[in-house]
């Protein structure tokens, strides 16, 4: 009977738990549901690794040999994901409750140019995401969408801004199914405009060598532009759930007299 080496067993096992937890962590991630604490992933990614680590030390056949690089390469890239989430601002630049929001022109999903005076006259929620190519973005955009009856009884014109080129909005939109005025801002310059603009690594303009990023933010404005609540994600892994902004739309939107010209518009 075939017996299999010790070293094998121990990357077989490497590659389960490095594997299972991703699953379950992606999976957490398009629900917008990782917990407070990710102590209990960031445990089984540092034991998959220690047992990749520890199969090679006990040596293992030439098929077993892969099972454990394969987890501790996922493991390794997982962890380092979480090591670089957090968010850095230059808050003296970031726009605040009360603030007026800055006058500024986009192309939007169809290559067309949005100007944010259309915006007078509605109630907006302004949702500044990463990219399509982040899946903890796609899942709060997905989430989001299910306060549609929400923003539709409110008459809630809702605007997203991110790096994606116009070409990949119009792409990738169907990822997540928000109805929304998605706007195309990939040298930041919306972003910078409102204070948003990721500093941790890299506080010049995006380039060919290195491309910034903006915060995850949601923001409400009444209809004056005035900004009325923000929420930023101070970790871009940790986005909230649509209950937190169902309340801030409550509190806010829901004190503010009704308005006759506010309606629904979007791509």
């Amino acid at each position: 009977m075939f017996n299999m080496k010790t070293g094998t067993k121990l990357g077989f096992a490497a590659l389960v738990l490095a594997v299972g937890t991703t699953v379950l962590w992606f999976y957490m991630t398009g629900t917008v549901g990782l917990p407070g604490s990710r102590a209990g992933f960031v445990i089984a990614w540092l034991g998959a690794v220690a047992l990749g680590i520890f199969a090679y030390i006990r040596g293992t056949s030439i098929v077993g040999a892969l099972p454990p690089a394969l987890g501790v390469l996922i493991s390794g890239v997982l962890l380092f994901t979480v090591y670089i989430s957090p968010q850095v601002l230059d808050t003296a630049k970031t726009i605040k409750v009360g603030d007026t929001i800055p006058h500024f022109t986009a192309p939007d999903g169809h290559g067309e140019t949005f100007d944010s005076d259309s915006l007078h006259g509605q109630l907006v929620l302004i949702k500044f995401f990463r990219a399509h190519w982040c899946p903890y973005c796609v899942g709060e955009l997905r989430r989001l969408e299910e306060l549609r009856a929400e923003f539709d009884r409110r008459g809630v014109q809702v605007i997203t801004v991110s790096t994606d080129w116009p070409e990949e909005i119009a792409a990738d939109r169907h990822l997540h199914g928000l109805q929304a005025r998605m706007l195309s801002d990939p040298q930041l310059v919306v972003t910078d405009a409102f204070g948003l603009r990721n500093t941790a690594f890299n506080s010049a303009p995006p380039s060919d060598d290195a491309e910034a990023l903006p915060v995850p933010a949601t923001l409400l404005l009444d209809r004056d532009g005035k900004l009325l609540w923000i929420d930023v994600s101070e970790d871009y892994q940790r986005r909230s759930d649509p209950s937190v902004v169902l309340a801030a739309m409550r509190e806010h939107f829901d004190a503010l007299p009704l308005h006759r010209s506010a309606h629904k518009s979007v791509e």
